[in-house]
């Protein structure tokens, strides 16, 4: 479902990706894990066709991604860094919104309950917190029932419960074929969730983790892995 092909990213003199690739299939979730810099959201953004590759290309459901950018968000859903809403309208009108934008139809009353955020539908965005924001931008992307979800830190801002509710959310959909392409630097949630793990490191993916293989080893050997990849070193 999406195909990162040799992908090098410039800005200026600076080389953020460089020869990166990378595979995700459908009904997988791929979770890419890197230091603050390492190149993840600007992945994301390539793969959701929001930025021109230096070279390389980029495949969403076997379409090139930026040359069909426009057709692709048929396909997607994303949250990728601050998520953006019309302060002054509700929840229910900014999905509204959305799906008038999207030319579909959705029930926007489910899509807030199943993010946790019902009976504060006609509640104004610029009262909402954080954590709120955060639900809301997840229903924004699930709205439409896309085939592909992109996600860049979708945790960020959730306590505990509501970031295990969202985890929940994601699996669900990942198993009703739903393809996840989700950045996180919560260790111990991808784990749990995701069935690939990529770590971007030097502007390429340096190592990919089946997840069903290291769940059935010791307790922390995942982590000390991904954490001396991350550091450096090299397994």
């Amino acid at each position: 479902m999406i195909e990162v092909k040799r992908i090098t990213k410039q800005y200026g003199n600076t080389t953020v990706l460089e020869e990166c690739s990378l595979t995700v299939e459908k009904g997988e979730i791929y979770a890419l894990v890197g230091v603050n810099g390492a190149g993840k959201t600007t992945l994301q953004k390539l793969a959701a066709g929001f930025l021109e590759p230096t070279s390389g290309r980029v495949y969403v459901h076997g379409m090139p991604a930026w040359e069909n950018k426009e057709e692709i968000q048929r396909y997607l859903g994303s949250l990728i860094e601050v998520p953006v809403f019309y302060e002054h309208l509700t929840a229910e009108e900014n999905l509204n919104l959305h799906l008038e934008y999207m030319g579909v139809q959705a029930d926007v009353g489910k899509i807030l309950g199943t993010v946790g955020l019902e009976g504060i539908g006609s509640k104004p965005v610029s009262a909402f917190s954080l954590g709120m924001r955060q639900r809301l931008a997840i229903a924004r992307a699930l709205l439409h029932r896309p085939e592909i979800l992109i996600l860049d830190e979708p945790f960020n801002g959730l306590d505990p419960v509501a970031a295990d509710e969202m985890k929940r959310v994601l699996m669900k959909s990942a198993g009703d074929g739903m393809t996840i392409l989700i950045s996180s630097h919560i260790l111990g949630d991808i784990a749990q969730m995701a069935d690939t793990v990529g770590i971007i490191a030097g502007g390429k993916i340096q190592k990919e983790f089946s997840m069903k293989e290291y769940r059935e080893k010791e307790a922390g050997e995942f982590e000390r892995e991904v954490l001396q990849i991350m550091k450096g070193g090299t397994i």
